[in-house]
């Protein structure tokens, strides 16, 4: 029993050791073979061709041993979808199986590596985008009338396939382009799944690094049928570099898009989402924007804003929540709890903005809602907003703002102390006053209270005046600021007056 154990291992060390030395004679023998492959263009041509699904042109061809196998690189490379459409591929690298191709006396492809491919990217209508790539002079130019062959659905349909130091042009529909240099994908194909990997470092306009994995568990040739899983990473993004890049994508969403494309800032996020029919359905995450201004003057909006966020969306735009938005400006820090901000220009509703609160400063709070109200629509009240400068202390409060069919529309309702109001806009000035208020559709109710409360109304007095110990029941109605109106009764105890 031992020897034939001992027999069966010589003879298998021995067959082991003849199957090493013929793979060796064979490695060799295709090692030498190398020099020869140019030769072997059409068929290299042809193995590429069915790997990648469409047919593809090379202009020359070399080969090299790297590691344990040989590459075949290709230069000059175009992948054809139609005669107006293919990709410019300044090099593949083609790694191929050593093992199997010896098998099958052919090259077998194990990896394509395309290096220096032309990309664009441009708004395809209804609010998606388009990857698609581009012949060498339509790259260049960043010509989008005429369209190129749609990468994402080559980089689906391929076993392993990786982009190398592409060149992707943003292009919005004013023919304003951008181009970034070096962008990475690594794609992942079998059994009916789908693994994408992208990274690429954005001009110094646009921002920093941004970081996409995409993993899609059903087979599917096209990514508008993409779902599954995507996760975004990106950071030092630029609110002005993307504006610049603006396409009727935000345009066709009027105030709204105005409003926000009016901000410059600096933006960290990381989200966690799902994809359906190729677009993100929800997605959560954290969002960290610092140094907010209004491009138009320079002002601060806000020096830092800081979140975990939820996104949905939905078939007339989207909508943003979250628990919890930490806001800073100067040495003011605050917190909104259960903020909603949403999005819906097909239902008439520009934006919406809900949150609320157990304390915060009121200049803090309403620094946002007054950017955001700079459209023509909203000016008169962005401006008594900016020209009133309150300042004071929210305490317990719920709030509304929106733009609805071009009508601004604020709901807010809380207690208040320590508020100082400027006279504007037809509207009086106070200092030093608390109390509660209930808004709803631009007018409502405010009791004010105040021991010493200083009253400026330039319409009805020549200078402030000082009043003890006031008692305000006030209907304030702002829903036109050319006529706003503030009635209702004041007591003074002091002198024992009601004035009505």
């Amino acid at each position: 029993m031992i020897r034939f154990a001992r027999s069966a291992f010589r003879y298998t060390l021995l067959l082991v050791g003849l199957l090493l030395i013929l793979l060796a004679l064979m490695s060799a023998a295709m090692r030498l073979s190398l020099p020869y492959a140019a030769g072997y263009k059409a068929e290299i041509e042809t193995r590429v061709s069915d790997y990648l699904q469409r047919p593809v042109t090379i202009g020359a061809l070399d080969a090299q041993w790297n590691g344990f196998g040989p590459q075949l690189l290709a230069n000059d490379v175009a992948v054809i979808e139609t005669s107006d459409q293919q990709i410019a591929v300044d090099k593949i690298v083609i790694d191929l199986n050593l093992v199997k191709s010896l098998w099958a006396g052919s090259p077998v492809i194990n990896d394509l590596t395309l290096i220096g491919a032309d990309l664009s990217i441009e708004y395809a209508g209804d609010g998606a985008v388009r990857v698609q790539g581009v012949k060498a002079a339509q790259g260049s130019t960043g010509d989008s009338n005429a369209r190129g062959m749609d990468v994402i659905t080559l980089l689906l349909n391929a076993g392993h396939i990786n982009l190398e130091d592409a060149r992707i042009t943003f292009t919005d529909s004013k023919q304003k382009s951008l181009t970034i240099e070096k962008l990475n994908i690594l794609a992942r194909n079998r059994d009916g799944e789908h693994f994408l990997r992208v990274d690429m470092q954005l001009p110094e306009e646009l921002g920093g690094r941004v970081a996409i994995g995409v993993d899609l568990t059903q087979s599917i040739t096209r990514f508008s049928d993409a779902t599954g899983k995507i996760h975004i990473k990106a950071d030092q993004l630029q609110f002005a570099g993307w504006r610049a890049l603006r396409s009727s994508a935000l345009r066709r969403f009027g105030e709204a898009s105005n409003s926000f494309s009016r901000l410059d800032g600096t933006v960290a996020m990381e989200l966690w989402g799902n994809l359906d029919s190729g677009r993100l359905a929800t997605a959560r995450g954290k969002l960290n924007a610092v140094d907010i201004t209004d491009e138009r003057n320079g002002d601060a909006v806000l020096d830092r804003f800081s979140t975990d966020v939820s996104y949905t969306n939905k078939a007339s735009g989207w909508l943003i929540e979250s628990d919890v938005v930490e806001l800073q400006h100067g040495t003011e820090t605050s917190v909104m709890d259960n903020v909603e901000f949403a999005f819906e220009p097909e239902e008439g509703v520009d934006w919406t903005l809900l949150s609320s609160g157990s304390e915060i400063p009121l200049d803090l709070a309403l620094r946002l809602p007054a950017m955001l109200l700079s459209t023509e629509a909203g000016k008169s009240r962005r401006d008594w907003l900016i020209d009133a400068s309150p300042s004071g202390v929210m305490h317990r409060w719920n709030s509304f703002f929106s733009m609805s069919d071009g009508k601004a529309d604020i709901s807010v309702d809380g207690s208040f102390y320590d508020v100082n109001l400027t006279a504007a806009h037809n509207l009086p000035g106070v200092k030093d006053v608390a109390g509660s208020f209930a808004i709803n559709d631009n007018q409502g109710k405010v009791t004010l209270l105040a021991k010493s409360m200083g009253l400026d109304y330039p319409e009805v007095f020549h200078k402030p005046i000082v009043i003890d110990d006031v008692q305000s029941e006030l209907t304030v109605d702002f829903r036109t600021l050319a006529r706003a109106s503030v009635t209702g009764s004041t007591s003074i105890g002091a002198q024992g007056v009601d004035l009505q």
